[in-house]
């Protein structure tokens, strides 16, 4: 369990890969962060939404533009094989007046688009 501390910026992420696209090819994907205190009460909340093309899927004709690479394969920013990924980012900073103990960080990752979600926890230590 890592030890963080007081007074410093941290930070926790979501690396967001594979979304499923709507008809206009464009993800929705909504991040709750929560962050619970040592007695279980929250301390911060925070809803990041990623409404974008990320994992945008490139046109025949774009992908024959794009360079070869040695083994012969196209490349380019876009290709299923080679998608791009979005970043879903919560920072906080506790201070001197925050208890010391073990903290927990949750993230609930949604693809509305799918109807699937998944949870994710990571607990630190604030001394």
């Amino acid at each position: 369990m890592p030890t963080m501390r007081r007074s410093k910026t941290m930070g926790a992420f979501v690396e967001l890969r594979g979304c499923k696209q709507n008809a206009q090819l464009v993800c929705n994907v909504r991040v709750d962060y929560t962050i619970y205190k040592p007695d279980g009460s929250i301390f911060a909340t925070l809803v990041i939404w990623q409404r974008e093309v990320l994992w945008k899927q490139a046109s025949p004709a774009q992908r024959r533009n794009y360079p070869k690479t040695k083994q012969g394969r196209r490349t380019g920013v876009g290709i299923v094989r080679n998608p791009s990924k979005g970043l879903a980012r919560m920072h906080f900073r506790l201070g001197k007046d925050d208890p010391s103990g073990e903290y927990k960080v949750k993230a609930k990752t949604t693809d509305l688009n799918a109807d699937s979600s998944f949870e994710l926890e990571l607990n630190f230590d604030l001394k």
